[in-house]
């Protein structure tokens, strides 16, 4: 059974570890988005940029809107390929699911996709992920981590009215 689940909780260490490698190993792709007015500022952000480069596929330059649906400044969206390197590289510069993607030091909104199509999309200053489709298998893989159904929302809204 297919679910559609919201995470609205950082988390870090071996569960964000293990979330990490569990979205990847259903993945193909993965994308950061980059500010465009931070895009060619030297220090970490550049630092983790060029580290990425040798995985990077494709650029959707100065968008105003992205993967999460929002809408804001041009923003540079980098998709990278799947590969243990890449996924290992991007643990090695992040501790935590959302804090880490704070566009200072590494670039803002993780998703991962397949076939073109994203599956896990982050609004990372939100703190809000939305992971469609969240299969069986793939929540007893990220075991631990704590979600919720948008349908709960709409139904504790609706009763709180």
């Amino acid at each position: 059974m297919n679910r559609y689940i919201i995470i609205c909780q950082d988390f870090d260490g071996e569960l964000y570890q293990n979330s990490i490698r569990t979205f990847a190993k259903y993945s193909d792709t993965f994308s950061l988005v980059i500010n465009c007015s931070s895009e060619n500022k030297a220090g970490a952000l550049q630092d983790f940029k060029n580290k990425l480069s040798p995985y990077c596929i494709q650029v959707d330059e100065k968008r105003n809107s992205w993967h999460t649906g929002g809408y804001g400044s041009a923003s540079n969206i980098y998709h990278y390929k799947v590969t243990p390197e890449s996924i290992d590289m991007l643990l090695s510069h992040t501790e935590a699911f959302f804090e880490s993607f704070n566009g200072n030091t590494v670039p803002e909104d993780l998703a991962f996709a397949k076939d073109g199509k994203h599956w896990v999309v982050t609004c990372s200053h939100e703190t809000c992920a939305d992971i469609h489709p969240a299969t069986e298998d793939i929540l007893k893989e990220i075991k631990g981590l704590e979600y919720m159904s948008p349908y709960a929302l709409i139904r504790e809204k609706e009763d709180t009215n």
